[in-house]
């Protein structure tokens, strides 16, 4: 059977992730909350590397729907 390694890599820090709280669900959700609250800035940085990349203008545009 094929490996996607894609899926492998998020495998893999899903399991990190839920290690490191020891695979309990309620500091998960409040751990996320907690990133929810602070404006996902892990979400924001990567957003400002990408505008740096050589992506197309269009890439990013947001939806004016």
């Amino acid at each position: 059977m094929w490996n996607d390694p894609i899926v492998e890599e998020t495998r893999g820090l899903r399991d990190e992730y839920s290690v490191k709280h020891g695979y309990n669900i309620h500091a998960i959700v409040e751990d996320l909350k907690q990133w929810e609250q602070q404006g996902f800035p892990m979400a924001a940085s990567l957003k400002t590397a990408l505008q740096q990349t050589v992506l197309p203008p269009f890439a990013l545009r947001q939806n004016d729907d």
